[in-house]
């Protein structure tokens, strides 16, 4: 027989796949802490950075993490930007909507703000 997979069929599989690996590494790195890799996942949800828009200002504010997450992310070498170290930097594009230029460490990214 041969089967045939379709589009939808294959990416379901890669993303199962890179899942599948990303928890594999998760567990390695994650061994000795009494937290499965799901609980651990739980604890790190809990940090996001927060966008306060008033009028055309915007405002990234970065959470510090707590002791756990700082464990975890040690880890897995991940490191939470300084939010001191960003300057947003705020305009009005051709198109009319806000852009914003954000300098961390000297290069400047640019992000749509209301995209």
């Amino acid at each position: 027989y041969i089967t045939t997979i379709t589009k939808p069929q294959i990416e379901k599989l890669l993303k199962e796949k890179v899942a599948y690996k990303m928890e594999l590494y998760l567990r390695k790195q994650w061994h000795d802490i009494d937290l499965t890799v799901e609980e651990g996942i739980k604890t790190l949800s809990m940090l996001s950075s927060i966008k306060i828009k008033t009028g055309e200002n915007v405002i990234l504010k970065i959470p510090q993490p707590d002791e756990q997450c700082k464990k975890l992310l040690k880890r897995i070498d991940v490191k939470i930007p300084n939010a001191n170290n960003f300057i947003p930097v705020c305009y009005r594009g051709k198109s009319g909507f806000a852009k914003m230029n954000i300098r961390c460490n000297g290069n400047w990214k640019r992000s749509d703000v209301n995209k």
